[in-house]
């Protein structure tokens, strides 16, 4: 970066008295937690709010483009469906199973418009995982894309006996008496009023997303309206500092013509996460922005809309920045319309940083941390701290406490490790139905996260290591004992290990270690075919590491889990070695 910019003076006036995140403070549970005193509260204010927005562009999918005005009333139609034919009220849970696409969107709105509680399932997950997280959170409707309808179907589950509302053109595909079609529940949208919204508060549950959790199972996230809102305006906060060093840096010609343009992002994360849903849907209500939709990444569908649609930001894990400096077309599309990349979910490599600001020196690249639990980052970092701290995730947001404690719970000083835990408006009320893993999470008011950090002595923190046993895989969480319990269900294994191993484009890669039966002879095909009927494809092992023998034993009679690892990374090591050698 050529020019310095003052990151603690953009944060104070951000923050002022009168400016956009002038602070205040409120009480949640007898904790003083700190807020953005101007931005909304609920999802109902903020749809208020967008409805200003009405003539705006919303979306762009498949070249076509959807506006606001557009989409309300076609969520305004649905949520009559969903009172009227349906039955829904408020508190009751509906989930949305679809990949990204205007049709989520709308779905989302008419849902929580309703006062219902949208439970967003991950739509990558395999028949079973699919079926188990609509059953898990008790839920008494689906709304689902045809691909995900038909995984349901292959499940034969518990969902069978809910009523679905499905979006397809293939009217076969719909159960007689069990299912409606979205576009007919939607049709007469045109004569539709404004987006009617049942009274909530703020303790309501708005939303509920996945984590994985340590048993191998997917966990509901309770997400309240003042919560999910609070981590929108985290977001919020953290996009105004770094288009504001942008503008710093661009100049104050450039940086008038970009405020005077609609906010244009480009969303490649799952609208079932956080980064899709907070940092994409819910943060261009918040602005007016564009959506330009990707369904499914590809790196050169993604230039070619940055340069056709003025993209100024997108939020990409490292492996799609390196898929889109590898691309043979990187430089046949005009990108000076992009002005900030953000990243997270997975470790940025410096190399990776250095190589695309080469490419893209006018563009701010920031990065964070948080997680689901947190709705969103409770810090981050952007601009020339980033290139100066690439391994740090950033100084911590006015409205999140976060200390690093030892394992008496004490605090502990700068430089010193420890677990992170968090505090503030944007926490998780608990995990649904699992009293005791919310009980276990929380302490004294604190969310303990698992991870653990340091932080230095100019307040930026570090993730050193992880508490929870998980791999991160192109920005996707994917705890080791769900792979190792799909293994085991197979009858002719006897343990299993799940690690990740390093990859230069997803971070890491799951991978496991086998023992046999005795007298079965497995091989890798085997198990991969059985393990895809089981998790998402991305959680499936890339390679199998077969042993004849029992795992060796820590004093406890717990899998050596360190020493394994460390036996099979060598191994990795050398073959890598070998390969380069012949």
């Amino acid at each position: 970066m050529t020019k310095q910019v003052d990151n603690d003076a953009i944060r104070a006036a951000l923050t002022a008295p009168g400016a956009p995140f002038e602070m205040t403070t409120i009480e949640i549970d007898g904790t003083p937690c700190r807020i953005f005193g101007n931005c909304p509260q609920t999802l109902p204010e903020l749809y208020r709010q967008a409805e200003r927005f009405a003539q705006r562009v919303f979306t762009v999918e498949n070249d076509q483009h959807h506006t606001f005005e557009e989409v309300f009333k076609k969520a305004q139609q649905l949520a009559q469906a969903l009172t009227r034919r349906f039955g829904v009220h408020k508190g009751q849970r509906v989930a949305i199973v679809m990949q990204n696409s205007t049709e989520w969107i709308i779905a989302f709105l008419a849902v929580t418009a309703a006062g219902a509680v949208a439970v967003l399932v991950n739509s990558r997950g395999a028949p079973t995982e699919l079926d188990r997280a609509i059953g898990d959170t008790d839920c008494s409707l689906i709304i689902a894309d045809a691909k995900r309808a038909q995984r349901l179907q292959a499940a034969d589950g518990a969902s069978q006996r809910l009523a679905r509302i499905v979006l397809t053109d293939d009217a076969q595909q719909l159960r007689s008496s069990k299912d409606s079609s979205f576009d007919e529940l939607i049709r007469g949208w045109e004569s539709a009023g404004r987006l009617s919204c049942a009274p909530v508060d703020g303790a309501d549950i708005a939303l509920m997303m996945f984590t994985s959790g340590t048993t191998g199972f997917a966990k509901g996230v309770m997400l309240t309206q003042r919560s999910v809102l609070a981590g929108l305006s985290g977001t919020t906060f953290g996009a105004a500092l770094s288009f504001a060093k942008f503008q710093a840096l661009a100049g104050p010609e450039a940086a008038t013509a970009f405020a005077t343009r609609q906010a244009v992002s480009l969303i490649v994360a799952p609208m079932f996460h956080v980064s899709g849903c907070h940092n994409g849907v819910l943060a261009a209500l918040s602005s007016g922005g564009k959506l330009v939709i990707l369904n499914r990444w590809n790196p050169e569908d993604a230039l070619r809309l940055i340069g056709a649609e003025g993209v100024q930001s997108i939020s990409a894990v490292p492996s799609m920045l390196w898929d889109l400096l590898r691309s043979p077309d990187f430089h046949k599309h005009d990108l000076s319309s992009l002005a900030v990349v953000g990243t997270g979910g997975a470790f940025f490599p410096p190399n990776l940083l250095r190589d695309v600001h080469k490419v893209l020196p006018h563009v701010v690249f920031a990065t964070g941390y948080g997680m689901t639990e947190t709705n969103g980052s409770v810090c981050s970092v952007s601009g020339e701290d980033f290139f100066a701290r690439p391994e740090s995730v950033g100084k911590i947001l006015p409205i999140a406490d976060v200390k690093v404690i030892d394992e008496d719970g004490r605090d502990l000083p700068a430089g010193a490790q420890g677990e992170i835990v968090v505090r503030g408006a944007l926490l998780m009320s608990g995990y649904f139905g699992l009293p005791a893993d919310s009980a276990a999470t929380f302490k004294h008011g604190w969310m303990h996260t698992g991870d653990i950090g340091r932080f230095d002595d100019q307040g930026y923190l570090y993730i050193t290591d992880r508490k929870k046993l998980m791999i991160i895989s192109g920005g996707e969480n994917i705890y080791c004992a769900e792979v190792e319990r799909a293994l085991v269900e197979h009858p002719g294994v006897r343990e299993v290990l799940a690690i990740g191993l390093p990859d230069s484009r997803l971070g890491e890669v799951p991978i496991a270690v086998v023992v046999p039966q005795p007298g079965h002879v497995l091989d890798a095909d085997e198990l991969r075919a059985h393990t895809e009927k089981l998790l998402a494809a991305y959680k499936v092992p890339q390679a199998f590491y077969f042993r004849p023998e029992a795992l060796p034993r820590t004093p406890s009679d717990k899998i050596d889990r360190v020493g394994v690892t460390r036996e099979i990374l060598a191994e990795h090591r050398a073959a890598a070695r070998d390969s380069i050698e012949a």
